[in-house]
């Protein structure tokens, strides 16, 4: 490579002033490492300092035409060229690099300029220059200049990945050793009763962007493209007491040094006296009311920004997206409980409400985004639940198509069914709650019919909730298995009739949910249900506990170092779990607890026993399934 020069041109004065540097590419010995080198000169070329290395390559590879320039306002040197240190093992491919020294050429420091390293590692990719193919060339369009703090390179670099010599082009870069800015820009309100002042803090810069050390300087803060002043370093926040509250501002600061060259601003936008945004009220519960529904909620005490919130006005009642209630609240509640009830709404109803919190400052209201949905029914919750469905029903809701049928009843002529007419389908979740009724003496026995024609891989799942719809609990989990007198043919089937005794809720109001949630690739006819009663007969045991519904499955089976084993209750109850080997002796307790309808598991350590048929005992309420498990060692 050529070698490049340039001179030192700083103010009369400067101590670098007049230095030459001499910039080439090559090796400091026959077959040595190759390396970026200049040589200096502080007495007009009278002696020189040679070989100062100026790369970083730790491969030592190829490197190629460099070239500098002097900045004549500091006497920062800046060195480009091309390194192949990013291809170690190949040396084909190429990347710019960039080489600055702010101590006179005593110290440099590297940066790698291209985003890519381009590839030279085809005929295709150079230049021949001779008929017998001994002058290979590639190009030498480098150059850089350095003014102000600024450097701009300019190389010659391929369009593509692959260094094809016919699609080549020059390229630059704005590279700057300007100050960088303030960072963790953040604002605090203070509150002096009458006025609002804002604080707004940071942290002040170690470097500039070339990573050399600051000096001395100041943040300049600037609000809404108007200075408010410069601050000095290390003060690290500034109090603006001319603002209104409400109004929303925008702050940039950045960094100035003695010489006045500037970073670029960082930017914060602050909304004086806090955010205009309410955060929405939580913690809501609907509950029905014999004038209609009873709304509680927690009054939002914070901004959207997390400032506290001082100019909380009202609450917002929406059924969808059509608002139908508001209630004014005092900004003194911010924070607490409040309860209002909503005397407009159509009885005997459902409805699924949302709340929103509303803002007034300075004339204008801003409105918080969505609570969370509640479920409620407008009117007084029911004393009992006598539904055979064959006349007048009690209200429901649904988000699928349950509805009555003929096709299969226990009292003519109907009966409940998920998907009347046709089958259930698949990927189904298909809902229906029944209005909330009050468990009581009168009212304590939960039972219905069924006929569950719902295959073992779905299920019919009957849950409740005691907190008006926020969370429901599974109590019975139904498939064609839990019945005994199950027949493939809907005809022959009988009604299983079903019942639980619901006195630990006594004085609750809940809501009764059917749920039928089908699989992907099966379907079928579903769930019959008819003669659905909470009231005060006498509990029978008929089908209640029958347990054929409860679903065993063990895996792996056989098994090695352990056993899962995954069952599944058809309703609630107390469980032991335990394992026999082959001569009846216990050598497990697994599990002794109440559990609730639904999926269970639990992990059986098989590690330490010997190979053989081993048996798993599951016990509901007094009622025991035995499935085996086969030990393989």
């Amino acid at each position: 490579s050529y070698p490049a020069m340039d001179v030192d041109r700083t103010a009369v004065g400067s101590p670098s002033r007049g230095n030459v540097y001499i910039v080439q590419a090559g090796r400091e010995s026959e077959n040595g490492p190759y390396g970026v080198y200049m040589a200096k000169s502080t007495d007009k070329g009278v002696t020189w300092k040679k070989n100062i290395r100026v790369d970083n390559n730790p491969s030592r590879n190829d490197m190629f035409f460099p070239a500098i320039s002097v900045d004549p306002s500091s006497g920062m040197i800046a060195i480009i060229y091309y390194s192949s240190q990013n291809d170690p093992t190949n040396n084909q491919g190429v990347d710019v690099y960039l080489s600055i020294s702010r101590d006179a050429g005593i110290t440099f420091k590297q940066f790698r300029i291209t985003p890519e390293t381009k590839y030279i590692n085809g005929p295709e990719d150079v230049s021949q220059q001779d008929a017998e193919g001994s002058n290979i060339y590639w190009g030498d369009y480098t150059s850089v200049a350095a003014l102000n703090g600024k450097i701009f390179p300019l190389f010659w670099l391929p369009t593509q990945s692959s260094g094809h010599y016919g699609s080549l082009d020059l390229f630059t870069a704005l590279i700057s050793s300007q100050p960088k800015p303030p960072v963790e820009l953040s604002s605090k309100n203070i509150d002096n009763g009458s006025n609002i002042n804002l604080e707004i803090s940071w942290k002040d810069p170690i470097e500039d962007l070339l990573g050399g050390v600051l000096g001395d300087f100041q943040i300049e803060v600037v609000r809404d493209g108007n200075s408010l002043g410069k601050v000095n370093k290390g003060i690290l926040k500034f109090v603006d007491n001319n603002v209104v509250s409400g109004q929303q501002y925008k702050y940039q600061l950045r960094t100035v040094l003695t010489s006045n060259e500037t970073s670029v601003f960082a930017e914060l936008i602050v909304n004086a006296g806090g955010a205009l945004q309410p955060m929405p009220p939580t913690d809501v519960v609907a509950k029905p009311n014999a004038n209609g529904i009873t709304l509680e909620w927690i009054n939002p005490s914070k901004a959207i920004d997390n400032t506290s919130l001082k100019d909380l006005k009202r609450i917002d009642v929406f059924n969808g997206n059509s608002k139908i209630a508001s209630f004014d609240v005092a900004s003194s509640n911010a924070g607490q409980k409040s309860v209002n009830t909503i005397t407009s709404l159509e009885k005997e109803k459902f409805y699924k409400l949302k709340l929103k919190a509303v803002g007034l400052r300075n004339n204008k209201e801003t409105a918080s985004e969505f609570s969370e949905e509640v479920f409620s029914f407008a009117g007084a919750p029911k004393a009992s639940i006598n539904e055979n469905f064959d006349g007048t029903r009690v209200p429901s809701f649904t988000d699928g198509e349950w509805g009555i049928t003929s096709e299969k009843a226990s009292t003519a002529p109907n009966s409940l069914n998920q998907s009347p007419g046709k089958d259930y389908g698949k990927g189904l979740n298909s809902n229906i709650i029944f209005a909330p009724v009050t468990v009581s003496e009168s009212a304590k026995t939960f039972s219905f019919e069924a006929v569950a024609k719902v295959h073992v891989s779905d299920k019919f799942i009957v849950s409740i909730s005691n907190d008006f719809g926020k969370t429901y609990k599974d109590i019975i989990w139904m498939t064609e298995q839990t019945s005994p007198d199950f027949q493939v043919d809907l005809a022959q089937t009988k009604f299983l009739y079903v019942n639980r005794d619901f006195s630990e809720y006594m004085g609750d109001t809940i809501y009764i949910k059917f749920t039928l949630a089908s699989n992907t690739f099966r379907e079928d006819k579903g769930v019959y249900i008819d003669n659905l009663n909470l009231d005060n007969r006498i509990l029978s045991v008929d089908g209640s506990n029958d347990i054929s519904g409860l679903n065993v499955d063990i895996v792996p089976n056989p098994a090695i170092d352990f056993a899962k084993i995954n069952y599944i209750l058809p309703f609630n109850g107390n469980v032991e779990l335990s394992v026999f080997d082959g001569l009846g002796n216990k050598i497990a307790d697994l599990l002794s607890d109440k559990q609730n309808a639904g999926p269970q598991s639990i992990t059986f350590n098989t590690n330490n026993l010997s190979s053989g048929v081993y048996y798993c005992r599951i016990t509901l309420n007094g009622h025991t399934k035995i499935s085996p498990i086969v030990i393989s060692k």
